[in-house]
């Protein structure tokens, strides 16, 4: 979540684990806190708390050696762009998407192809589901048609 209600957030888990890094801080000095650059995929504490947090919430195992931490989606776009896309490749996104990540496809050099969420996700449908809706027959019309 890009920028969550300030009520949605866990206020007191984030002030408690504030005040147990500046505890470290304290006690143990600047080397008790990870304040440099950590590994290219994360800080190791960090990537086991997640697989565990993830393994538990899907019921299956996940390694930390499957997880890389970013600064968040921007970021994590463009790791993955840089890791498996070339200058002149498409990349198709829903329309709406993401308000960024036009831009960094085509910082990329990254051909922008927009196919349009289903009805159901502009505006709802009688079940209820307004989530959104990824419109896989027009991808495969607009695919035959040259795309």
């Amino acid at each position: 979540v890009g920028h969550p209600a300030t009520a949605m957030l866990p206020a007191e888990i984030m002030a408690s684990a504030m005040e147990r890094a500046a505890t470290k801080l304290r006690t143990g000095g600047v080397g008790a806190v990870p304040l440099n650059y950590v590994s290219a995929r994360g800080d190791a504490e960090t990537l086991d708390i997640m697989a565990g947090f993830l393994t538990r919430a899907y019921g299956a195992t996940v390694s930390p050696e499957s997880l890389v931490v970013t600064a968040g989606v921007s970021h994590g776009i463009d790791v993955v762009c840089s890791a498996l896309t070339s200058p002149g490749d498409t990349v198709v996104v829903e329309l709406p998407t993401y308000f960024l990540a036009a831009s960094i496809f085509t910082d990329h050099g990254l051909r922008v192809h927009g196919i349009a969420g289903t009805a159901s996700y502009l505006h709802g449908d009688s079940s209820g589901n307004d989530g959104g809706v990824f419109d896989v027959d027009a991808l495969a019309r607009q695919l035959r048609a040259g795309l």
